[in-house]
């Protein structure tokens, strides 16, 4: 009787240690996943940003050399001569922007993505701390319960319902004839 207490509380013991363990490692898990996506949508973005400088740079060469053009041909830069620079510019900020702002969706993206991993985690740990409680809870006895047996919800009775086997649960009686109902006490099982 005491070994097979004893066999009872370690096994109640590892298990609650099993859930715990689960959930521990399931949240580091998640975190360190976490960081490493927020960590790739740091670089996104910094790439974006660099290409985006580079674009600019670039953009306001080809007007500069637009610009020596027209002065080398002996144009001066005056009227649509100084439109087609100028518009070289806006065309590189705009293409400079749409890199940038792609950056920071990319980010943002990372950013999200690791805020619901985080949670995830959190929601493992949880979720094991209950699982271990309610393995404990189920092994103590509960007052002037110990040692009883728990009615189970089917019974299968010798009663022979039309030389069939049938299920007694609450009352209700279930035959292989396709007669079913859910008595409100144990509601969403079938009986």
């Amino acid at each position: 009787m005491a070994i097979a207490a004893l066999a009872g509380i370690l096994g109640v013991g590892f298990g609650i240690a099993g859930d715990l363990y689960s959930g521990f490692s399931a949240k580091k898990s998640a975190d360190t996943q976490a960081s490493d996506l927020e960590y790739q949508g740091r670089i996104l973005y910094s790439e974006a940003v660099r290409d985006a400088a580079v674009i600019d740079e670039e953009g306001e060469k080809f007007a500069q050399t637009q610009s020596l053009q027209y002065i080398s041909s002996g144009v001066e830069l005056t009227g649509s001569a100084l439109l087609y620079p100028a518009q070289t510019r806006s065309y590189a900020k705009a293409e400079s922007d749409s890199y940038r702002s792609r950056g920071r969706a990319q980010m943002g993206l990372a950013y999200r993505n690791a805020k619901t991993l985080r949670n995830e985690g959190r929601a493992s740990l949880f979720s094991s701390i209950m699982s271990a409680g309610s393995r404990l809870v189920s092994f103590l006895p509960t007052g002037g319960s110990a040692g009883k047996t728990t009615e189970t919800p089917f019974q299968i009775t010798d009663t022979p319902v039309s030389n069939r086997q049938s299920y007694v649960g609450g009352g209700n009686v279930i035959s292989n004839r396709a007669t079913y109902s859910t008595p409100n006490r144990y509601a969403g099982q079938w009986r």
